[in-house]
């Protein structure tokens, strides 16, 4: 029976949220109701005080006139009802869903019903006044109904107008979306959705699918929402707000969902409608959405994915950086909650915007999304390596060293993509000190460090083929060497020879004169870099060829130069 109740009180929860515009009538209007059966029923001594007050004790109060109350609510209503209609039509033409939104606002429904169900309540009551036969209802409409709506009139006016701001409307669609979410973490939602514990109960397992159904439809559609806006709003700050915005909720969700009884993550008819899956034609891609428990977070970053794609055509750099760095957030959250699933679908994610960055850095001869998003998928990387994920970590090494390989093959029409394999260069070498100060597996370091050493060298490219540029003026051995002085400095002297032994492959081919003079130069750029870039950038003005560790230029310059004598040229 407890379960029974559980059930039908969720059921009547769910269906009043849904018709809020009828809950809202009926509250109202048996509020009215109720009202004007207790002022009639305590008639006789409000009478009485209203005609001291108004002092007019020798006066009937048949004498008040009720004609004029019907014109008095009627320009009040048309008032209030045509700013209204004006304010929300127009503004819906920019902003979609808006009468959505507002059809769900309690305030604006109760405040709405109450005028109209009072102006109607004038008009009823004019019936009985002629007769006397309810005095209480005349003292409660002109003396209560009508200075509360006229009160409360012009800061409607005004609370519509705000409603109607893109910022709001973000605001509103976020909170609402946040409060599904905690609902469904909550203990007695858990509860509600565990079919298993209700099968002494009558209530049926399509009939919780169904209210599963319901919520994956609200969550779904506050994300279209968001991504709604992003098309429709001509500013970059509300755009900026929506991928923010729509960041948040994942990452609230990926907290919360421990706490979502596993049978809300089934594949649905809903998600299976939803636009963002329709296309995916075979049973095993939902079922693997099922079994891994992303469905949610899957729609999202392909929201954020479009968004990315139009940022890059529209050349619009700060938004598209922007949604790789909540991305990172997002992987963030997901590595401390050890989601493994999720954080495989965001490697995934940012692979795909990989692949559109460099799609777009040669056909437009512009590297810089690239150089953002390179940054940000290295610190997402990072945080993988903060949290242990070895495995992860390995998949993506391998993704930056195939990346900067096609990019390196690029960079033979577009010679500004060399400093990209730099970029990423630096990105790998700043994990892998990470990696060194948490005390990784020694043999793990050695074969992580292998995939940055071979992101200038391709494998289906012979150094036959690669013009001396490629060879000398590169900045990846720049960078490669720094790390060569990290380890030193650490003591980590297979890691050095590791490195000193592939910068040796270039000696054959550029000569032993040409390739010490080249060995010179670099470290003549590290000793003279400064930790700040002279020009500022879109993710800030960090030297990525600074080294702190000069001290230890001279003892590597040694090693490398043994190195070079002991060689049989």
């Amino acid at each position: 029976m407890n379960r029974r109740l559980k059930y039908y009180f969720y059921r009547a929860s769910i269906l009043l949220d849904h018709y809020r515009s009828l809950t809202s009538f009926v509250i109202v209007f048996f509020s009215i109701v109720l009202l004007d059966f207790l002022f009639n029923l305590c008639s006789v001594n409000l009478l009485g005080l209203i005609n001291r007050i108004l002092q007019t004790n020798g006066v009937a109060f048949s004498a008040v006139n009720m004609e004029f109350a019907p014109e008095v609510w009627l320009s009040l209503l048309g008032l209030v009802l045509g700013t209204l209609i004006i304010v929300i039509s127009i503004a819906s033409q920019n902003t979609p869903k808006l009468i959505d939104l507002y059809m769900h606002d309690w305030r604006s429904l109760f405040y709405i019903w109450f005028l109209v169900l009072s102006s109607i309540h004038a008009v009823v009551i004019m019936i009985f006044t002629q007769d006397l036969i309810r005095p209480g209802s005349s003292v409660l409409n002109i003396y209560l109904f009508l200075p509360v709506c006229i009160l409360f009139s012009m800061p409607y006016i005004f609370y519509i107008l705000r409603y109607t701001k893109t910022n709001h409307v973000i605001d509103i669609i976020h909170k609402n979306n946040l409060k599904y979410i905690q609902r469904l973490g909550s203990r007695r939602m858990r509860a509600f959705l565990e079919i298993s514990a209700l099968k002494d109960s009558k209530v049926s397992a399509e009939r919780i699918d169904k209210i599963t159904e319901e919520f994956q439809r609200y969550l779904m559609e506050c994300l279209n929402q968001l991504d709604n806006l992003l098309d429709y709003t001509g500013f970059k700050e509300p755009r900026a707000e929506v991928i923010r915005k729509m960041s948040h909720s994942i990452q609230v969700y990926v907290k919360e969902k421990p706490h979502i009884n596993p049978n809300f993550f089934k594949i649905t008819q809903v998600v299976r409608s939803d636009i963002s899956f329709r296309t995916m034609v075979e049973e095993k891609q939902l079922s693997e959405l099922e079994q891994d428990r992303i469905f949610f977070e899957v729609k999202s970053f392909r929201l954020l994915g479009n968004a990315y794609v139009l940022f890059l055509d529209r050349n619009e750099f700060d938004l598209a950086s922007l949604c790789a760095a909540e991305l990172t957030a997002v992987g963030k959250t997901a590595a401390e909650c050890n989601d493994n699933p999720l954080l495989k679908a965001l490697i995934f994610q940012f692979n795909t915007m990989m692949r559109f960055a460099i799609k777009q850095a040669t056909r437009f001869n512009e590297a810089r999304n690239l150089y953002n998003l390179a940054f940000h998928y290295a610190n997402f990387v990072n945080s993988l390596a903060s949290h242990h994920q070895i495995d992860l970590v390995k998949e993506c090494f391998h993704f930056f060293r195939m990346y900067g390989n096609e990019i390196f093959n690029h960079a033979k029409q577009n010679y500004s993509l060399y400093f990209i394999i730099a970029v990423l260069t630096a990105e790998l070498k700043n994990i892998l000190i990470n990696i060194h100060k948490k005390s990784w597996d020694i043999e793990i370091q050695g074969e992580l460090l292998e995939q940055i050493l071979e992101l200038d060298t391709p494998p289906d490219m012979d150094r036959d083929e690669m013009d001396d540029s490629q060879l000398t003026n590169d900045g990846v051995r720049d960078i490669q060497i720094s790390l060569a002085l990290y380890y030193l400095k650490a003591g980590e002297e297979q890691f050095v020879t590791q490195i000193i032994a592939d910068i040796l492959e270039d000696l054959p081919y550029l000569g032993k004169d040409i390739f010490i003079q080249v060995v010179e130069n670099t470290f003549k750029r590290l000793e003279n870099n400064t930790p700040v870039f002279w020009e500022d950038t879109d993710r800030g003005n960090t030297n990525l060829f600074y080294t702190p560790h000069f001290e230890m230029i001279e003892p590597l310059k040694k090693l490398i130069l043994e190195k070079i004598e002991s060689k049989d040229l």
